[in-house]
């Protein structure tokens, strides 16, 4: 299966976003902030997705979902940190992998998966990922689809954030 190409460039702003992405995109940065900043008082991540009324379970989707990333990734994750402008290339595919699971558009977001993970670690993490989808969906919240206009780079040319390889 290949790997479809990303839909988020390199340079895309979170103002230019819509509200349901930024509020995935700046969740996941919140729940980077331990591993970026251990030791230090961070805020808790699953504010913005109570105060988006989703379902309670959609947190712990989103944590399981994130759990086997973490986990199973083959390389270090491009996370900024909440006050960055522009969004990182894993939180463009995080937002490709909800959009195409709230589209039904299963079998894409499983390829999209697999750019991150080996399979046995996709099939685990594919039903988190439908979770947190559905979750979204079920508060109004859905990400719209969006066309392939990023040219798939190579994790050697990926600009990563050093102090993420903690979330390997």
């Amino acid at each position: 299966m290949s790997h479809p190409q990303p839909i988020y460039g390199p340079q895309t702003l979170l103002s230019d976003l819509t509200t349901p992405e930024i509020l995935l995109a700046v969740t996941l940065r919140l729940f980077a902030l331990p591993w970026r900043e251990p030791g230090d008082d961070h805020p808790d991540w699953r504010e913005g997705l109570r105060t988006g009324n989703l379902p309670l379970w959609t947190a712990t989707m989103f944590e399981s979902f994130l759990h086997i990333i973490i986990l199973a990734t083959r390389r270090p994750l491009d996370v900024r940190c909440p006050a960055c402008p522009q969004l990182g290339y894993d939180e463009g595919r995080l937002l490709q992998i909800v959009s195409l699971l709230q589209h039904r558009r299963h079998e894409e977001a499983g390829a999209v998966l697999q750019s991150w993970l080996p399979a046995a670690a996709c099939r685990a993490a594919l039903s988190p990922a439908e979770g947190l989808a559905r979750g979204l969906g079920l508060a109004g919240l859905v990400i719209p689809p969006r066309p392939a206009i990023v040219p798939l780079l190579p994790a050697h040319q990926l600009r990563i954030n050093p102090g993420l390889a903690r979330l390997q």
